[in-house]
């Protein structure tokens, strides 16, 4: 029997980033552990967080809040700024 292959592409369009949110390490993590989002990697590039890194995040409406690197994070910010200009 042929199966079906469907691929869904979502756009998240962020409402507002906190480019300085906290900074990643062991507290957080600790904090995070029983939760079904551990927040430990960049939602954008997937990147894993390093203890010391600073977080970045990211409002995007009915998607939630995200984690994002700084890379990430200024690349968005930069997009939306030029995008409204």
């Amino acid at each position: 029997m042929k199966s079906i292959t469907k691929t869904v592409t979502t756009t998240y369009t962020p409402e507002w980033i906190k480019k300085e949110f906290l900074v990643y390490g062991p507290e957080f993590r600790k904090a995070r552990e029983r939760s079904r989002k551990k927040y430990s990697r960049c939602f954008a590039c997937n990147t894993p967080f390093q203890d010391g890194d600073v977080m970045a995040l990211g409002g995007f409406g009915k998607h939630g809040n995200k984690a994002l690197c700084q890379t990430c994070a200024t690349d968005i910010a930069d997009d939306e700024n030029e995008a409204s200009q």
